[in-house]
């Protein structure tokens, strides 16, 4: 039997206050702040993936680390050089977070396979370059700033240990990680692959860091459309930052990963400045568009981590594997060269500015 509580809670989410203003958003914006939600309680299985190199250790005395902070981060004041909307919601808080992940276990979270993977690659127990230079932070919420900084607690940041399967293709784009440690206070999400998820118009609501942004919760839409074993399309209110959210079906069960979907924003001419793009419906006009028609946001189902998990609980997949489609393989090597120079660079540039903190200059 469904819980009761839970089919309140997506029931609650359809009255909460909304705000029509300039919004990629079908309809009405229907994002909010997770906290103002009845399912506030997944903070504690939704991550964002932070660069490891913005996030540095708060120790004690006796050197024990306390919490984390980050100095540096941008908003949405500015989108690629100019100028937002003075009206575009959430627009001065803060944006840190590139993808989006979700618990399955103690020690195990899913996400996008573009968050880790390149175009065409597939992988089975690797440490992937995306793997080791990210980590995954919980609770970042509208409270996390303070003081010009973000900070958090010292169980909620953790780091990848190796990609235990992943896909990034045309039609597959997946990625299950192992954390590098067991996760405290943390609660995994409950998956459900039936395919009654995927019937048109049932509904569903998605939980993420869209555009970077503190956690938000985002309801009142509805899968549009069954596109194969491996996709569904939905008309999510989602934004790149998304990618790695679980989709969660009407009794808060993920049924699928948030891994595609329309321009987010658009440049106002009129105004001079960026908005939020806004569709009408799926398959309707939208301000600004790729296709001439909104195309819907595309999710992973849910079977595809299901079938990854039971390979990895059977023990099947402790051997190491990287393959790449024939036209990514040959470059791969030279792309490898090209990050491990810019890693250098990066740690040469923090192991500077620590200097520079410490002389007070």
């Amino acid at each position: 039997m469904k819980s009761k509580l839970l089919v309140l809670g997506v029931v609650a989410l359809s009255v909460l206050p909304t705000q029509a203003v300039e919004k990629v958003v079908y309809g009405v914006d229907n994002r909010f702040e997770l906290s103002r939600s009845p399912y506030a309680n997944l903070k504690n299985s939704v991550a964002g993936m932070l660069s490891k190199y913005d996030i540095k250790e708060v120790k004690a005395e006796d050197g024990e680390v306390q919490s984390y902070e980050v100095k540096y981060f941008g908003d949405l004041t500015t989108y690629q050089g100019r100028k937002t909307c003075d009206d575009m919601r959430f627009r001065e808080q803060s944006t840190a977070a590139s993808c989006t992940g979700f618990l399955v276990g103690e020690d195990l979270l899913v996400t996008a396979g573009h968050c880790m993977l390149r175009y065409g690659q597939k992988v089975q127990n690797q440490k992937t370059y995306s793997c080791m230079t990210n980590n995954w932070v919980f609770g970042y919420d509208q409270n996390s700033e303070k003081d010009g900084k973000l900070n958090f607690g010292k169980d909620d940041v953790y780091s990848c240990a190796t990609v235990i399967a992943g896909e990034y293709n045309q039609v597959r784009d997946y990625a299950v990680i192992k954390l590098n440690k067991k996760t405290v206070n943390k609660t995994p999400v409950k998956l459900n692959s039936d395919a009654d998820n995927y019937k048109n118009k049932e509904d569903i609501f998605v939980v993420g860091h869209p555009t970077g942004l503190p956690i938000k919760i985002a309801a009142g839409a509805q899968v549009v459309k069954d596109q194969d074993s491996s996709r569904f399309l939905t008309n999510l209110d989602t934004f790149a930052g998304n990618s790695g959210s679980p989709i969660f079906n009407f009794y808060g069960e993920v049924i699928g990963i948030l891994v595609s979907g329309e321009t987010d924003y658009f440049y106002d001419t009129k105004r001079a400045c960026y908005s939020v793009n806004v569709c009408t419906g799926f398959g309707e006009n939208c301000n600004s568009s790729i296709s001439a028609k909104a195309r819907g946001e595309t999710g992973t189902k849910i079977s595809l981590v299901e079938e990854a998990l039971k390979l990895y609980n059977e023990g099947k997949l402790t051997a190491a594997k990287s393959e790449f489609s024939q036209a990514y393989s040959e470059t791969y090597e030279e792309e490898m060269e090209e990050e491990d120079e810019i890693e250098e660079v990066i740690e040469e540039f923090l192991e500077l500015d620590e200097l520079i903190i410490s002389l007070n200059l």
